[in-house]
């Protein structure tokens, strides 16, 4: 199959179906839960295309956080003190064109739980 030649050393392929039958319902769970774990938990508040549902809050908010991110992009923070809110930041989410989001260290601590969600998910 084309799909397997094209990605099979960059993708594992898994099955969702159980006892040979097709299981969509749990496709669906799989797709919701990658698809949640791609994006930071407040990415929307740095996306433009939202402003127009966005509350008063909302709107304060997405400024405060724009202007953190331009103040680091100034360069004008000492390194470690920018290193640490530049990560802070990114969990939140990056605005589109920020060219500073190399974070210093990366602990892995999210990745590795988000990895056990995801093979719990599997194993059932």
């Amino acid at each position: 199959m084309l799909v397997h030649e094209v990605w099979e050393d960059d993708v594992s392929f898994v099955s969702t179906a159980h006892d040979g039958t097709h299981d969509p319902r749990r496709l669906a769970i799989l797709l919701d839960l990658v698809s949640a774990l791609a994006v930071a938990p407040a990415a929307h508040l740095l996306d433009r295309s939202y402003l127009a549902m966005f509350n008063e809050e909302e709107r304060v908010l997405r400024e405060h956080l724009l202007s953190l991110w331009r103040l680091l992009e100034s360069g004008t923070l000492p390194e470690p003190v920018a290193d640490a809110v530049r990560e802070a930041l990114a969990r939140v989410g990056v605005p589109a064109g920020v060219s500073g989001t190399r974070r210093r260290r990366d602990t892995g601590r999210r990745d590795n739980e988000d990895r056990t969600a995801l093979a719990r998910l599997l194993r059932t």
